[in-house]
């Protein structure tokens, strides 16, 4: 499983999670990071997005090792929503939609999420994983959408 969230906080869906890399599945998750930043006209730190609510789920289930950090850019937030299915190393099904990963996103507000598999968007959303995971900068990161688009 390759995955890329910004809240990432539900933990029945962490522990599941979990147990699936228990099981001997790949697990792999981009996670938004981003340290808090000095907001000038609020006149204090301001949080730029869920860093701490994750790290706590994140560590209470025990998933630190499928975890990597997405950092950059610094000004944004990492606002990824998606999970691919992987078989022998190559996609072969997608979830994607506007669902956070923590209570309210699922049980709360109206989000959607769709299932794909067309190998065409499976290969574009792979490929763009692999970058993602490497947290490049907002320009490199900008150039690779471009070639994928």
């Amino acid at each position: 499983l390759r995955a890329a969230v910004y809240e990432f906080q539900y933990l029945p869906v962490l522990q599941e999670l979990a147990a699936a890399r228990d099981r001997g599945v790949d697990v792999r998750v981009i996670v938004d990071s981003k340290t808090p930043h000095y907001s000038t006209q609020r006149r204090g730190f301001t949080p730029n997005g869920p860093k701490h609510i994750n790290e706590w789920a994140i560590e209470r289930s025990g998933l630190q090792d499928c975890v990597i950090p997405r950092s950059q850019p610094h000004s944004a937030i990492c606002h990824h929503k998606f999970v691919l299915v992987l078989r022998d190393g190559a996609p072969v099904a997608l979830w994607t939609g506007s669902t956070n990963f923590k209570a309210g996103g699922l049980f709360g507000q109206l989000n959607v999420g769709i299932v794909c598999r067309d190998q065409h968007v499976l290969e574009k959303f792979h490929s763009y994983w692999d970058v993602l995971s490497r947290d490049p900068p907002p320009d490199q990161l900008r150039m690779t959408c471009e070639g994928l688009t």
